[in-house]
């Protein structure tokens, strides 16, 4: 990523809160989409912060795979691709994606595949089969962005084929993409989040939840996350607390019991 001095200066000073609490919303997803229950955000609380090993910063996003219960973890530079077990404490393999540019988020989205959304203009949504580590599709995001406020959320919904992209700023926005078979996708506004979330100052991550309809946002800047419908009433909000983590840490987030 390009940066500005002042972005730079930024980014050093929350970049540890962005990966931690990113990480903390698709857990929480995660665990919501297994549970029959607990749609509430009220019953999640912080249990702990785990420094992630062999990453040493830049963790930006995180995402549950069932079938190996285990958690996919991106780095956006140089970035890379890391499997741990849920403690996040055990590094299972690494793929190597430095071809790729400032990747800020993935999502896992069935039948072993992982998918990671580029930030910047020109940047788009690359596949990856689990099992054998392979690039197996890509295509563009075509929204109007700008290098440092892009494409920093990610998240999928099975049953249509759609992506769901957060664009952190300038506008806030939560995209529709449906990809082509191309190397291109339509995409279409879903929610305006400057209309919809005026009280966050950015939209850091996006997490849909298909039994609901709807989605969880993280705002970095604002620590909060909010559930929200998909047209864009806020149903409830959580504030985000504990300790700034570092760029490589995870904050870990579970309903009721922290022992379970």
């Amino acid at each position: 990523m390009r940066l500005t001095q002042r972005r730079r200066q930024r980014q050093r000073s929350t970049q540890g809160a962005a990966a931690g609490r990113r990480v903390a919303l698709l857990l929480l997803a995660a665990a919501l989409s297994a549970s029959a229950e607990p749609w509430s955000l009220g019953s999640f609380r912080l249990c702990s912060s785990v420094r992630l090993p062999w990453v040493d910063q830049n963790a930006s996003g995180a995402a549950y795979v069932p079938e190996s219960n285990t958690l996919w973890v991106v780095r956006n530079e140089p970035p890379g691709l890391f499997e741990y077990d849920t403690s996040g404490t055990r590094l299972l393999r690494w793929l190597d994606i430095s071809w790729l540019k400032d990747t800020e988020d993935l999502a896992y989205i069935g039948g072993g595949r992982l998918a990671v959304v580029e930030e910047g203009p020109g940047g788009g949504i690359h596949v990856f089969d689990i099992a054998s580590g392979r690039h197996v599709e890509s295509f563009n995001v075509a929204n109007p962005r700008t290098q440092e406020y892009g494409n920093e959320g990610l998240s999928y919904d099975p049953g249509s084929g759609i992506y769901y992209v957060a664009q952190e700023k300038w506008p806030r926005r939560i995209l529709a993409v449906r990809p082509n078979g191309d190397g291109s996708s339509q995409w279409w506004n879903v929610v305006d989040g400057d209309a919809a979330y005026r009280g966050v100052g950015d939209i850091a991550a996006v997490a849909y939840v298909p039994q609901l309809g709807q989605v969880f946002v993280l705002s970095q800047e604002s620590n909060r996350v909010l559930r929200s419908t998909m047209e864009g009433r806020v149903l409830q909000e959580l504030w985000v607390t504990g300790s700034q983590p570092e760029p490589n840490e995870m904050a870990i987030y579970k309903v009721d019991d922290c022992g379970a």
